[in-house]
C-alpha cells in the first residue's frame, strides 16, 4: 500500500477533504470525502474512459464482476493491458443486469450508479466504485 493508499483512505473513513500545497498534505473537516492531490493527479485516465468507446455491453451479474468485465473490455479496445484498473470497494452484495450499445466507459458506469445508488472517481491507477453514500460522482471529461 502505498502513501497515496493510505491517504486516500483516511479521507474515505474520516469525511475529510484533503489537499496538496507544495510538499504539505493539508486534512480539513468536510461533509463529504474530498481528495484533491492535483499535482500528482494524471487526466488521461478521464479522458482513456471518456474517449473509449464499447459497442456493445452485455452483462449479468455481481458488481465485483462487472469491474473485471470492465478491464476486460479495455483490454479489447485498447489492443494492451491496460495500467488502468476497476476496483470495487463495497462489501454488500450488487447483481444487476445491463445492456447498452455504443457508449463510452463514462457513460457506463454512469448508467450503473444512477441505478444502484453507487459513486465512482477516477484517479491515476483507476476507477473505484463506492456506495453512494461514500462518495461523490466525479466526471472530469
Amino acid at each position: 500500500m502505498t502513501a497515496y493508499d493510505v491517504i486516500r483512505l483516511i479521507c474515505m473513513t474520516g469525511q475529510l477533504k484533503v489537499s496538496c500545497s507544495g510538499r504539505n498534505i493539508i486534512f480539513e473537516a468536510s461533509s463529504e470525502p474530498v481528495l484533491d492531490l492535483s499535482p500528482y493527479s494524471d487526466i488521461s485516465a478521464h479522458k482513456r474512459l471518456y474517449n473509449n468507446e464499447i459497442n456493445m455491453v452485455k452483462f449479468t451479474g455481481n458488481l465485483s464482476d462487472f469491474c473485471k468485465y470492465l478491464s476486460e473490455t479495455l483490454v479489447r479496445v485498447e489492443g494492451e493491458t491496460p495500467d488502468l484498473n476497476f476496483i470495487c470497494l463495497i462489501d454488500r452484495p450488487i447483481r444487476f443486469n445491463l445492456y447498452q450499445r455504443n457508449v463510452n466507459f463514462t457513460e457506463v458506469l454512469d448508467s450503473v450508479c444512477r441505478a444502484k445508488n453507487l459513486s465512482y472517481y477516477i484517479e491515476p491507477f483507476g476507477v473505484v466504485i463506492v456506495d453512494g453514500s461514500v462518495g461523490k460522482q466525479k466526471n472530469n471529461e
